[in-house]
């Protein structure tokens, strides 16, 4: 039910800005500003992402590296495949039959 409640409270709340840019053009430049604001943040999490990732990977390929000179082979390193690893939790059960019966 709370969910519920939450969906029409957005819904509302929507259709509220909605009927606010309508009548005023100043809210319209407003939000088009915030709007504009959160997709070059959104771009930036993206860029920033991006240079974690890549900087894992040097390090990976870099250890990799370490470890093939020290057993005295001179071949090029390779890139180790990045790997994401999903570890249910203990209380999955109740959690997951919550959001089932709501």
């Amino acid at each position: 039910m709370a969910s519920r409640l939450l969906a029409a409270g957005l819904l509302l709340a929507s259709a509220l800005l909605a009927w606010l840019v309508i009548a005023s053009a100043l809210a319209a430049r407003v939000l088009q500003a915030v709007i504009g604001l959160s997709v070059i943040y959104v771009g930036y999490l993206a860029f920033r992402g991006w240079q974690l990732i890549r900087a894992s990977q040097l390090i990976r390929a870099s250890l990799a590296a370490g470890s093939e000179h020290v057993e005295g082979s001179a071949t090029a390193p390779v890139p180790i495949p990045f790997i994401s690893v999903v570890v249910p939790a203990r209380n999955e059960a109740p959690v997951i039959a919550n959001v089932v019966a709501d």
